[in-house]
């Protein structure tokens, strides 16, 4: 008796909601993901999935009838009526069973199904159901249609190379086997590039087939078109998916590490790959100058998903602009392609050294050749030893200009010595551009020698010539000890107080000086002015005045 009682309960509870004439409100709707197609004359039975899209929950919901929209009649009936709870978000199926008069004609319809449905809150609702359903003359239907590539599921963006699958689900909704034809092709802005058809004959019920699309290394990266085609006695239908061929490895930059070098000097350039997939590639670079080949290489490199860095060794062997082309390529099919230029500079040189001498100055005179278009800086390196002994020893910058320039060189040297010079052009990296030596014998100084000029011996003097100047000299004595004399008397002669003559000294005896006298406290100096420092850092106006020191007339 017991058990017996919920029953009771939940059909009190269909009672009221199917046998209450006024409602709370309606035309609120539930949703289905499924469609019915059938042939006119033919039943179908199946199942419904409906889903609650409405944040109220239902306990219970119960189906109630249905009406179609169009001018046609069908005849649908649910496996049952009843859904003990449908809250919102959930989904639940019920049965149905669905009968086509003969005469149908072929269209869409619409089956629109009636729910009513009870709240938490005890509020009543009715709610509908749109159910599509097309009436065709094509028994077969096509139920499904991916698209993916072949090892990679998830994407249906095939690389060159790669496999695109396509996978059909064909469904016989007849009680006959049909026969079908289906035509699938591909196509992108240069045409058809794949195509393939195949016929079947489809019994009742459902069966897949599989395409295996070959995504070929002459097609050119780009938007395609898969086009299926499924064709019946009485019908046609055509299904679209639009893909994307892409390589799959882009170089996506090239550079180099100096866009000029001295000839000799290394040099590398960089090709910066991105890849979406792991691929064997081989990598080629041409260098040439005016048309004509210098170097040609080719390697092979395995590129792996991510980015990669190749490294190329350009050659600098032959001075002048010479241009690049980089490739990297599969199968004969070039994925990516870049262009460089740099240029490679000769060597500057010393194309002349000579040497101007003027007395003790030696001048080196220098010719220094740049054959570039472009400035160089070069150091210069000298020395210069007198005798085996080094004298100049010292290095300089130079700048030099397209074409060369003229450098001069002084230096000091010994007369009568052995001159010789050394002389080296580097780079500013060391890299040695040349280098000269040479000698140079200075000359003695020539001195100028005075010749006496000869005596004409047959001239004669006049009589008494030697006599005369004998007297001449005798008189000129004689005046001279005559001053001195006299000059000494003057001195003498003198009455200036403290003056003693050297006569008077010598006739005056010497006496013993006085002591000075001494002052009974001793020695005693005056004490100095104090100083003060900070005086100085005052202004000039504020400064104290120096107390100027008075000196003792003499009495």
């Amino acid at each position: 008796m017991r058990r017996g009682l919920p029953m009771v309960a939940l059909l009190l509870v269909l009672l009221t909601v199917c046998a209450t004439p006024t409602y709370a409100d309606s035309g609120d709707s539930l949703s289905t993901p499924n469609s019915i197609v059938v042939l006119p004359g033919e039943s179908l039975s199946g199942n419904i999935t409906v889903i609650n899209p409405l944040p109220q929950n239902f306990s219970p919901l119960v189906y109630l009838g249905y009406t179609v929209e169009g001018n046609v009649s069908i005849n649908f009936t649910a496996g049952y009526f009843l859904f003990k709870s449908l809250n919102s978000g959930e989904s639940q199926s019920f049965p149905f069973s669905l009968t086509v008069s003969p005469d149908a004609p072929p269209g869409n319809y619409t089956l629109l199904l009636k729910f009513r449905g009870m709240t938490p809150e005890g509020a009543i609702k009715t709610l509908y159901l749109r159910l599509p359903v097309r009436i065709t003359l094509n028994p077969i239907v096509i139920r499904s249609f991916d698209v993916h590539v072949a090892g990679r599921p998830e994407s249906v963006n095939p690389f060159n190379g790669e496999i695109l699958r396509a996978t059909i689900t064909l469904e016989n909704i007849g009680a006959y086997p049909t026969k079908a034809i289906l035509n699938l092709s591909v196509r992108g802005s240069s045409g058809t590039v794949f195509s393939r058809s195949a016929s079947s004959i489809f019994g009742p019920g459902q069966e897949t087939l599989t395409f295996n699309v070959p995504v070929g290394w002459n097609w050119t990266p780009g938007d395609y078109e898969l086009e299926v085609v499924v064709s019946s006695m009485t019908s046609r239908q055509t299904l679209r998916r639009e893909f994307e061929v892409s390589r799959g490895v882009e170089l996506f930059n090239s550079s180099i590490s100096s866009k000029t070098v001295l000839a000799g000097e290394s040099l590398r350039a960089y090709l910066t790959v991105v890849s979406e997939r792991k691929l064997p590639v081989n990598v080629s670079y041409l260098v040439f100058s005016n048309d004509s080949s210098i170097s040609e290489r080719q390697f092979p490199v395995e590129i792996s998903p991510g980015t990669e860095n190749i490294q190329l060794n350009l050659p600098t062997n032959v001075s002048g602009k010479l241009e690049v082309n980089a490739s990297i390529s599969y199968d004969g099919v070039v994925l990516g392609s870049s262009e460089l230029s740099y240029r490679v500079l000769a060597y500057p040189s010393l194309s002349n050294v000579s040497t101007r001498l003027n007395g003790s100055k030696l001048t080196l005179l220098l010719v220094i050749n740049n054959p570039n278009p472009v400035q160089l800086d070069a150091i210069l390196y000298y020395n210069v030893s007198i005798n085996g002994t080094l004298a100049y020893a010292d290095s300089m910058n130079l700048q030099l200009q397209p074409g060369g320039i003229k450098k001069e060189l002084p230096f000091f040297v010994s007369p009568d010595s052995n001159v010789t010079y050394g002389l080296a052009l580097r780079g500013e990296e060391g890299t040695d551009f040349g280098s000269w030596r040479g000698s140079i014998k200075v000359p003695p100084v020539q001195r100028q020698s005075t010749s006496s000029t000869p005596q004409n011996t047959s001239s004669s003097s006049p009589p008494g010539g030697a006599e005369g100047g004998g007297v001449l000299w005798l008189v000129g004595v004689v005046v001279v000890i005559i001053l001195v004399i006299a000059i000494a008397f003057a001195m003498g002669s003198r009455e200036e107080e403290g003056y003693v003559s050297p006569w008077e000294r010598a006739r005056k005896p010497r006496t013993k000086p006085k002591p000075k006298r001494r002052s009974p406290l001793g020695r005693f100096k005056r004490p100095k002015l104090p100083k003060f420092i900070e005086n100085r850092e005052l202004p000039r106006r504020f400064r104290r005045r120096p107390v100027a020191k008075t000196k003792k007339k003499k009495e």
